[in-house]
């Protein structure tokens, strides 16, 4: 039974990734080939980012709510059923203004399900049901690695629109056999606690949301149009995807060594690790010269969202009570993926309209290094009290 768990769960982070890597690093390169001009790119990227900001709090409110009658399972294949049916009219070339109700669909639909995955592994583990969680998120990695390279191959890239159709059916049949799993029950009191009461109490928690807001500004900023870093540089798509391949790569041995390093760094000082080799990916992406000094910045993903991937799901069990666990995901989740995601595509699809690349880096640099610099003060501040 144990084992059971385990590889299922293992399969849906795969198979997720997969997913992710479609409706992320490759959905510019899709767009572009769909006609869309990188400002409207801009704006569709960041409208998706943040109807999530806004709809996702909600969601996590109604499963609060709803604890005994809806399990995390059901909640994800709703969302993979909504994302399904944006996926299949995103494939008929919809106008303008059809594809910015698509993608804030996604937002609302498709953009916070890894939040619920990852809650789903620290209920579980609340509940004494072990999953080697980094192993898990390594096997994301990899699939994400192996997929990038073979997606970078193919030449009409709205073809792979087909495949993020085709991973979300088998991802929805992953969670409806893996067992269910349901929100911690709460007393009467806590269903009722905002988050900023949640954030008083836990401080250093507000500092990590702060610090993670801006430094995924950053990467998203420089990652929404890296493949014009690409192109500045001479590389060509397969290029692009050689580069997204080492960088979903090289995660792995970050995952696979994450428990050991915990144990000798403690999660608090971890977190910090990753915000700092985050910066230094992105500052060298910024001076890189050709194809080759990107690939080599690529692999400081190993230290920077490589620790984050597996450290933020860690970093909120020792931090939080289990009642808290989904909604401080869901807090970590709507500053990577929605806030963060919804500034940094509008600003990066204004500044490239405006400027170029190399701009864009340069200012990417900066706010990935205040986010570095906001964790610092938090962890110092900690430990005063």
């Amino acid at each position: 039974m144990k084992h059971s768990l385990q590889i299922k769960y293992y399969a849906i982070q795969t198979v997720y990734w997969l997913v992710n890597l479609c409706t992320t690093a490759f959905i510019v390169p899709i767009l572009q080939a769909q006609g869309f001009q990188s400002m409207h790119i801009g704006i569709l990227l960041g409208v998706r980012a943040l109807s999530n900001v806004v709809f996702q709090p909600l969601v996590v409110r109604i499963l609060e709510v709803k604890r005994k009658n809806v399990s995390l399972n059901q909640l994800i294949i709703l969302l993979l059923g909504c994302s399904i049916l944006l996926t299949l009219i995103q494939m008929l070339d919809p106008s303008w203004m059809i594809m910015l109700l698509v993608f804030i669909g996604y937002g609302v639909f498709t953009f916070g399900i890894s939040s619920f995955i990852d809650a789903m592994y620290v209920l579980y583990a609340h509940e004494g049901k072990q999953i080697q969680y980094p192993f898990a998120r390594g096997l994301g990695s990899l699939s994400f690695s192996i997929g990038a390279y073979v997606f970078g191959l193919v030449s009409f890239l709205p073809l792979l629109l087909w495949a993020q159709l085709v991973l979300m059916m088998v991802l929805i049949i992953l969670v409806l056999i893996i067992e269910p799993i349901y929100q911690v029950a709460t007393a009467a009191d806590d269903t009722s606690i905002k988050n900023n009461q949640i954030i008083k109490e836990y401080p250093l928690l507000f500092f990590f949301l702060i610090a993670t807001t801006l430094s995924f500004i950053g990467k998203e900023m420089s990652g929404n149009f890296l493949v014009d870093a690409y192109s500045a540089v001479g590389g060509q798509t397969s290029d692009y995807g050689l580069g997204i391949s080492i960088m979903a790569f090289v995660e792995l041995p970050a995952a696979l060594f994450f428990s050991r390093i915990l144990k000798r760094v403690g999660i608090t000082r971890l977190m910090l690790i990753s915000f700092f080799f985050s910066s230094i990916r992105i500052l060298i992406l910024w001076l890189a010269s050709d194809v080759l000094y990107l690939h080599v910045a690529q692999v400081f993903q190993m230290l920077g969202a490589g620790l984050f991937w597996a450290g933020n799901v860690q970093f909120v069990r020792y931090l939080l009570p289990a009642k808290y666990a989904v909604r401080a995901q869901t807090l970590i989740g709507i500053c990577y993926l929605g806030i963060a995601g919804g500034l940094g595509s509008m600003l990066s699809g204004w500044i490239v309209q405006q400027t170029n690349i190399t701009t864009l880096l340069g200012i990417s640099f900066v706010f990935s290094l205040l986010g570095c610099v906001t964790y610092f003060i938090g962890m110092r501040t900690q430990e005063k009290f």
